[in-house]
């Protein structure tokens, strides 16, 4: 398997490098579960066998829009498990299970550094604080012309406005756009503005469907 995805990046590739710098196409990325693995039962369940704190049945949809910080995030999730832990610890447990449940896939990143050569690329992600500094720190945003996440946004792509807004600070027409996400709601909401939209199940998946759109 490891030889056949290196084979299709390689293809990929020299695909990419027969044509010019295109910069009228904006392709957007989601982040979990595209660029990354996204296991956050796995992750949330690892957070309460080491502390006690069952954030699983605590999900805050304001901690994801960034309308509370993290220290209130995980003294509030402290608070209602009842449990006696340091808002510290649980913050450090928590990071260390996101990052071994969201591990980044090679190539998935790879791909994207190949877009980048000849088109716009943007991040879009519904994301707490906590965790897009973790992937800050390990380079995500360098991929990218531009990132947009929930959290400094405001707004989730569970609202079809953040679509509208996203075009608009891109300065972009929806159809110049290709929405790359696992989600069927998300990619459904984006398909409604009129942005081509591709719901994510496998690189070659992806890969089959751009070539198609004739975008490698």
């Amino acid at each position: 398997m490891p030889e056949r995805n290196s084979r299709n990046q390689k293809n990929t590739e020299a695909d990419l490098g027969t044509i010019g710098k295109i910069m009228s196409k904006i392709i957007i990325f989601d982040l979990g579960n595209v660029l990354c693995n996204s296991d956050s039962p796995m992750a949330e369940n690892e957070v309460f066998e080491k502390t006690g704190v069952n954030l699983l049945a605590i999900k805050d949809k304001k901690f994801t829009k960034g309308k509370i910080s993290p220290e209130e995030y995980f003294k509030n999730s402290i608070k209602l498990s009842k449990v006696k832990i340091s808002a510290r610890k649980l913050m450090t447990a928590y990071k260390q299970a996101y990052l071994k449940a969201a591990i980044l896939k090679p190539d998935m990143i790879k791909l994207v550094k190949i877009l980048h050569k000849h088109y716009k690329v943007v991040l879009l992600s519904n994301i707490n604080d906590t965790h897009w500094q973790i992937n800050k720190k390990r380079g995500i945003p360098n991929l990218f012309d531009t990132c947009f996440t929930s959290c400094e946004l405001g707004i989730t792509k569970d609202d079809v406005r953040t679509f509208n807004i996203i075009t608009k600070k891109l300065n972009a027409k929806p159809e110049d756009c290709i929405f790359i996400d696992d989600k069927e709601g998300h990619v459904a909401r984006a398909k409604s503005i009129g942005i081509d939209a591709i719901q994510f199940k496998s690189y070659e998946q992806l890969v089959k469907e751009l070539k198609v759109r004739k975008i490698i």
